[in-house]
C-alpha cells in the first residue's frame, strides 16, 4: 500500500466515483482543529506495508469533512503533516496517519478525529503547544477505487485553530499514567498473537481497510483482539506452592 501509489489524480477519482442514483458523489474537507494532546494514541499509517503505531506524546484534533451520496460507505481520511514546506519522512517512511468513517446519510457533515506524534509537527518537547505553526494535508480516500484520492486539501494550524483546554489536558494526562501504573499484571511479554505488531494476524491488518474481510478483528478492525493493538500481553506470576 505505497502511498506514492496511492496518491492520484483527483479529478479522474470524482469522475468515477457515482451513487446509486448516478448523481456524482462529492466530498469535501473544511476545516480541522487541534483540541488537545496524549500521552499514547494507536494509529495506522500507510507505507509499503500497513503498520499500526504508537503516538507517545501527541498532537490530537479532528477534521470536519462533508460527504454526499455515499451513505454507509467506509472512507478513510488521511492526515500529513507539514512542516517548512516539507513532507515529514522518518525511517517508517512517510508520515501519515489515517482514520477510518462511515457517512450516516446521503448528506453528511461530521468531524473525524486524528493524532499523531508530537516530533511530527517541528517542535520539541520544550515548546509549547500554541507555538505550532504548521500545515496539513489532508485526503480523503476510497480504498476500493481504482483512484483512491477523492479529494485533497492543504489546510493551515496556527493559533487561530488550535483551542487546547489545560484541564482536559491534566485529565487525559492523568489517566493515560494511571493507566500505565494499574493496567493489571505483573508484567507484559511480546503478544503470542501478532508476535508483537498489533495487527490482527489472520488478516495482517487488511481488515481496516475492509472488515468484512476478517471475522476475526470485526470488532476491531484490523487489531489484534488478544492484545489490542499494543504488542504486549500482560502476564500474572503466582506463587509456586514451593517445593513440595
Amino acid at each position: 500500500m505505497d502511498i506514492r501509489k496511492i496518491r492520484l489524480s483527483v479529478a479522474a477519482a470524482l469522475l468515477a466515483l457515482t451513487c446509486a442514483t448516478g448523481n456524482a458523489a462529492s466530498v469535501a474537507v473544511n476545516s480541522a482543529t487541534v483540541d488537545n494532546v496524549g500521552l499514547d494514541e494507536l494509529f495506522f499509517r500507510l507505507g509499503d506495508d500497513l503498520i499500526l503505531e504508537h503516538s507517545g506524546m501527541c498532537i490530537k484534533g479532528y477534521v470536519n469533512v462533508s460527504v454526499q451520496g455515499l451513505r454507509g460507505k467506509r472512507l478513510f481520511c488521511m492526515v500529513e503533516p507539514i512542516v517548512n514546506g516539507s513532507m515529514m519522512e522518518d525511517r517508517n517512511g512517510a508520515c501519515n496517519a489515517i482514520y477510518a468513517f462511515t457517512p450516516t446519510s446521503a448528506s453528511y457533515t461530521g468531524k473525524v478525529a486524528f493524532a499523531f506524534p508530537y516530533n511530527w509537527t517541528g517542535l520539541t518537547l520544550n515548546s509549547k503547544v500554541t507555538d505550532l505553526d504548521i500545515k496539513i494535508q489532508v485526503s480523503i480516500l476510497d480504498m476500493t477505487s481504482k483512484n483512491p484520492v477523492m479529494v485533497e486539501k492543504t489546510l493551515d494550524i496556527d493559533d487561530s485553530n488550535t483551542r487546547i483546554d489545560p484541564n482536559r489536558i491534566a485529565g487525559d494526562g492523568l489517566g493515560s499514567m494511571l493507566g500505565a501504573l494499574f493496567g493489571g499484571g505483573d508484567g507484559s511479554v511480546t503478544c503470542t498473537l501478532c508476535d508483537g505488531t498489533g495487527l490482527c494476524p489472520f488478516c495482517d491488518g487488511d481488515g481496516f481497510i475492509d472488515p468484512s474481510l476478517c471475522r476475526k478483528c470485526s470488532r476491531h478492525p484490523g487489531i489484534c483482539r488478544r492484545c489490542h493493538g499494543n504488542g504486549e500481553e500482560e502476564i500474572e506470576i503466582r506463587e509456586s506452592g514451593g517445593w513440595f
